[in-house]
């Protein structure tokens, strides 16, 4: 689709030149190239809650039946003690930690890593869709502007079901193992 938009749109100054275009197809034109641009930086947008709980969970599993502080993991991160924090908050409502506050607070897997999936640390993490649509009103002289919401939702809603049953298939215990694998 979006190549197909573009590779259009390189015959648009000719087209336009000839008069084959109306102004109201030249809107859509470029109507569709914002939709197609605005697709792109949405999903280039970074966010780093799914990949940050996951390196934190690995490391409470590499060392399982020890305990990790909140400073500890903010170290093996690099981010900010405050981030971290927050971020065991929802693994730890999440059920996945247990974590114990204070001067002595620490953290410890709440069960083994063979039994934490990928996809309940995602969901905990409460990290945004994988994919998302963008909210800028319908065109309505524009059939591209009019339908490309309701096909790309269906399309995306499969991606991200396969995401999540790919997820759902991986647990911690595989992520720690391709770790050690590593080293």
């Amino acid at each position: 689709m979006a190549t197909a938009a573009l590779l259009s749109f390189r015959n648009a100054p000719f087209a336009i030149r000839r008069g084959i275009f109306t102004s109201s197809k030249i809107i859509c034109y470029l109507l569709t190239l914002f939709i197609v641009l605005i697709m792109i930086t949405i999903m280039s947008q970074t966010n780093v809650q799914f990949s940050v709980a996951s390196h934190m969970l690995a490391a409470l599993a590499l060392y399982h039946g020890g305990h990790a502080t909140s400073a500890m993991l903010a170290q093996s991160v690099n981010a900010d003690p405050s981030f971290v924090r927050r971020v065991l908050s929802k693994l730890s409502k999440a059920g996945l930690v247990n974590a114990t506050r204070g001067k002595n607070g620490a953290c410890e897997l709440a069960r083994a890593p063979d039994q934490i999936t990928l996809l309940e640390i995602y969901k905990a993490s409460e990290a945004p869709a994988t994919f998302a649509i963008h909210m800028y009103p319908v065109e309505e002289m524009c059939s591209i502007s009019c339908h490309i919401k309701d096909v790309m939702a269906e399309v995306l809603q499969r991606s991200q079901t396969d995401f999540e049953r790919s997820l759902s298939q991986q647990t911690l215990a595989d992520v720690t193992a391709s770790i050690r694998g590593k080293l």
